[in-house]
């Protein structure tokens, strides 16, 4: 008991070192001097010990609020608010440190905490095998059947139906024969296809896993932190009987392996985890297979056009029967690997599974459970490589070991673990149903019309016109479905859309910001040409309450000095530099980010996991800067911009960054996020001077009656006082990298006039422009060359029907439509991406 009270309290001192707590230092000292009697003392020599302290057990809690009062005698104006906001529970109390296991029993146990834990406490779960049962599930044999037909057709061997469904209606013996013996080849090949794809989890090796974690995690994480009350919270979920869906964001590939070490020791069932079969890697697949991982290829249909029906089916197939048998899942709903820091896009085939088996009614129910996963330092290095152009480096055996060495050697600070509240996946198709249902659509609506406010082109009673598009925010899973719409009907394809978005809203919600995330985040928006320590840690005092305003999670406590000097420490000088500089004053430290590429880019990917926060304040910011006349961005103008100009500009800006961000939750409507986030800005000062409201278009009403539902018009003045410039210069900062890179590739349109350019050749050709916007000042963030942001660019682009892209010899070749293929009539789309690129009034 008292090891694990001194190991509280000791993780309680280090996190409010800059506060001086001497309570906590001296009860640190008796624990310790307790913890030496051993658990088996008696107890007059215990109360013997006790005496000599006057600090009793029952007088360890949260200091007094005359303590409090003291405190904040001796604390500026900024201190006092972050302590008198500081209401939760004292850090390290609400969270766990789960490297630290702590033991009640006796002495001997305590030196062998981890043997006994594993051999008598670890939870066991019974994980049952659906080999046989998938492959004789009515769907594989027919798409056995299916995939024998196709490959006679192609042969040219029959003038069989592709329709056909019934093998016996052949009249050609020879092509009946041929038939048997192909539908033979396919139920072999679906053997394969499972035995490679299938997960032989077991209890035996997730408890040999666990022990071997808890002495090497140690090594290279200072701690893996989890919410105490979120894991109450899904161990009470867990106790429905209802199977739990785990969607995590993916950032390293050790996400995979410390998801189910967390739940396994808090007494979760492990899930099965999808994983791309490039992991499947000699041994180190074999491991991540015995922890419940099941391996799906990167890519399904062996050529554009042409569906593997086999491996779908069979891939559909082990997720249904192992919903069906019990097995909890979890999978990345992002696909791959996050780039640059920031949530990637959904994609719903794996989703679209879970959704179909609720239809089919095979489950009753599943509660689907959005985590968020952050790291100080990432584990599987960089993504620099990538986001330059170069290929990817797959792995290997080889390349793994080598890995897992250097990490071994390395120290990446702290890794944390969040799961944000679970839903039902019956209630949001419910609640979808519904939603339908109260808009009285029939059944010749267009699908359009089912989407929320946020997918349409007009969005209230806004107005934005996107070149040659229908379709405005709408962004679509890659694959809505593992059948694709021949079996999928549409609204279920946009159910399957709208979990996914959801879902990917709320993990964002759920990923904690780490100390490396706001130190970054504030050198490359605030302070890219350097500052010393006092201003910077004076910028993170304020950034906290941003983040605490926000609802979300810091992932790190104590004094912000003390922060600061951990977070560079873990970035390093390769990204962060220290400089010494000579003054009038004296000698000063200067921070400075290091901006030159490769570097930066690296540094943002850090910094990018902030951007959720300010995303929305930032396009307001950036639309008032675009509205402004160039004229008043260098002079203490009152300028005057209507709300109905503004929400106008805000919608198109989420328009461009629609592969960027998930701005609403589908449920919401965008135009009423706008308006709220217009009526904060106004409300903190940065729009001014309300004008009277009054009615617009007056002329065109032609009663009284009418009148009262003519939209009022209001207007607001910028406020030019230096502070609220030099914030909306911020504002803009956070999201103009982005802009500078789509206007780059909006740019090269010209290139594709008259001709077509394969992606490797075009985005050649945008990296160049990057460079050449660089040099001429026009762009100002060199990150803004990353390739990322670049390909989601040309998703915009063929989301506006400006481009047009088709695979050919399985490589990516981009084209302007007809409407386009002009370089008069590409100019008005440059034009309009080049002047949301914009700096605040100075």
């Amino acid at each position: 008991m008292w090891s694990s009270v001194r190991e509280r309290v000791s993780d309680n001192c280090r996190g409010h070192r800059g506060a001086k707590y001497h309570w906590c230092v001296f009860f640190y000292f008796y624990a310790s001097r307790a913890t030496h009697l051993g658990h088996d003392a008696p107890a007059w020599l215990i109360r013997k010990q006790m005496s000599a302290f006057v600090l009793k057990i029952d007088s360890v809690r949260p200091p007094s609020p005359e303590f409090l009062d003291w405190r904040l005698s001796r604390l500026n104006k900024v201190q006092k608010d972050n302590f008198k906001n500081a209401s939760r529970p004292i850090p390290g109390l609400e969270v766990r440190n789960i490297l630290r296991l702590q033991s009640d029993h006796g002495l001997v146990k305590s030196y062998f905490k981890h043997i006994f834990y594993h051999i008598w406490t670890f939870n066991t779960f019974p994980y049952p095998k659906i080999f046989s049962s998938v492959l004789k599930d009515e769907r594989v044999m027919q798409a056995v059947q299916k995939a024998a037909r196709a490959e006679i057709l192609d042969s040219g061997a029959s003038e069989l139906s592709s329709q056909e469904e019934d093998i016996n209606e052949l009249q050609d013996e020879a092509t009946m024969n041929r038939l048997a013996e192909l539908i033979k080849k396919h139920q072999k090949r679906a053997f394969k296809i499972l035995k490679v794809m299938g997960s032989n989890l077991n209890d035996f090796l997730l408890r040999l896993t666990s022990y071997v974690l808890y002495k090497l995690l140690p090594l290279f994480l200072t701690k893996v932190v989890v919410n105490r009350e979120q894991v109450q919270r899904i161990q009470e979920a867990a106790q429905s009987g209802i199977p739990l869906i785990f969607l995590p964001n993916h950032r390293s590939h050790l996400d995979y392996i410390l998801m189910t070490f967390i739940l396994v020791n808090a007494g979760i069932k492990a899930p099965l985890v999808a994983a791309g079969d490039n992991l499947n890697i000699p041994l180190f697949g074999w491991l991540l297979r015995g922890l419940g991982a099941f391996y799906i290829k990167r890519k399904i249909d062996p050529a554009a056009g042409r569906k593997d029906h086999v491996y779908r089916a069979v891939l559909h197939t082990y997720m249904v029967e192992n919903l069906r048998a019990g097995h909890y899942v979890e999978f990345f709903i992002e696909g791959g690997r996050t780039r640059t820091g920031k949530a990637c896009m959904p994609k719903g085939g794996l989703l679209s599974v879970i959704v179909d088996t609720f239809m089919d009614g095979v489950v009753e129910d599943a509660l689907l459970v959005p985590v968020g996963i952050n790291y100080e330092k990432l584990v599987d290095g960089n993504f620099v490589r990538e986001q330059l152009g170069q290929p990817k480096v797959m792995e290997s055996f080889g390349s793994a070991v080598r890995s897992i060495w250097g990490v071994l050697n390395s120290s990446y600070g702290v890794m944390r673990v969040d799961f944000n509240q679970p839903f039902s996946l019956r209630e949001m198709i419910d609640s979808y149903h519904n939603h339908i249902k109260s808009r009285a659509v029939t059944p010749e609506t267009s699908p359009v019309e089912l989407l929320p406010l946020q997918r349409s082109l007009s969005v209230g009673h806004y107005q934005v016109t996107v070149p040659g598009s229908k379709k405005l925010l709408h962004s679509p899973p890659s694959s809505a479905s593992l059948y694709g719409t021949d079996v999928v009907v549409e609204e279920q394809r946009h159910i399957v859309e709208d979990i996914a978005r959801h879902v990917v809203y709320d993990s964002i919600e759920a990923v904690s910001v780490m100390s490396t995330n706001a130190v970054a985040f504030l050198l490359l928006t605030k302070f890219r040409n350097g500052t010393n320590l006092e201003e910077l840690a004076q910028a993170l005092d304020d950034m906290r309450l941003d983040v605490r305003a926000a609802s979300l999670e810091l992932g790190f406590s104590g004094d912000s000095v003390d922060v600061i000097n951990h977070a560079l420490s873990i970035l390093g000088p390769g990204l962060v530099r220290r400089e010494r500089l000579t003054t009038n004053q004296g000698d000063t430290v200067l921070i400075k980010p290091v901006t030159m590429v490769p570097n930066v880019i690296e540094l943002s990917y850090y910094s990018n996991s902030c951007l959720n926060i300010y995303v929305l304040e930032a396009v307001a910011a950036t639309a008032i800067c675009s509205l402004l006349p160039k004229s008043t961005l260098e002079l203490d103008t009152e300028y005057f911009v209507s709300r109905d100009d503004l929400v106008s500009r805000c919608i198109e800006i989420c328009s461009v960054l629609q592969f960027e961000f998930i701005f609403a939750k589908p449920c919401q409507s965008l135009e009423t996020v706008i308006l709220d986030t217009v009526e904060n800005l106004h409300h903190k000062s940065y729009l001014l001077h309300e004008q009277e409201p009054r009615k617009r278009h007056l002329s065109e009403v032609d009663s009284d009656e009418e009148a009262d539902f003519v939209p009022q018009y209001v207007s607001y003045a910028i406020n030019c006082e230096k502070e609220y410039r030099r914030r909306l210069g911020f504002l803009c900062s956070t999201i103009r990298p982005l802009l500078e890179g789509y206007a780059a590739a909006a740019t090269c349109l010209d290139n594709l006039v008259g001709q077509q350019l394969t992606e490797k050749q075009l985005l050649e050709r945008i990296t160049a422009e990057c460079d050449s916007q660089l040099k001429s000042e026009f762009a100002i963030f060199e990150e803004s060359r990353c390739i990322d942001p670049i390909r989601n660019a040309l998703k915009m682009l063929e989301k506006w029907e400006v481009l047009e892209c088709h695979s050919q010899d399985r490589l990516k070749v981009y084209y302007l439509r007809p409407d386009f293929d002009s370089e008069l009539r590409v100019q008005p789309v440059v034009e309009r991406l080049r002047s949301l690129v914009c700096t605040a009034p100075q």
